[in-house]
């Protein structure tokens, strides 16, 4: 019985017609699998083309961060309180103190900025 079988599945392995069907069968996946990602390809240009297509036509320009007035508003306007407190003028005042000679041991502010 197993050299029956083993002779029909060498007839079987060595047969040109299944040998095609099986290959036919393989080349139509592996065409199938290749028209898949082409098509999802195009799909994700088109998406990408109408999002940069948008941003380019937008009537927006310039300002990229919407908050950004009001935050430099709101700096000078802390800026300007400091120096209130500190007794200093604000900036573009008409009073101006002369310069004194600073102390080697007197305390400087340490301005760390972080970008």
């Amino acid at each position: 019985m197993a050299e029956i079988l083993a002779n029909v599945t060498q007839v079987i392995n060595n047969s040109p017609q299944i040998n095609s069907l099986v290959g036919g069968h393989v080349a139509a996946a592996e065409e199938a699998r290749r028209l898949a990602r082409l098509e999802e390809s195009q799909r994700q240009e088109r998406e990408l083309k109408s999002r940069v297509l948008a941003l380019e036509e937008s009537s927006v320009t310039g300002e990229s961060d919407p908050d950004g007035q009001q935050r430099r508003e709101s700096r000078r306007e802390q800026r300007r309180r400091r120096q209130a407190r500190a007794g200093q003028p604000a900036a573009g005042s008409e009073a101006v103190e002369p310069l004194r000679p600073a102390s080697p041991y007197e305390a400087r502010p340490i301005i760390d900025v972080c970008v």
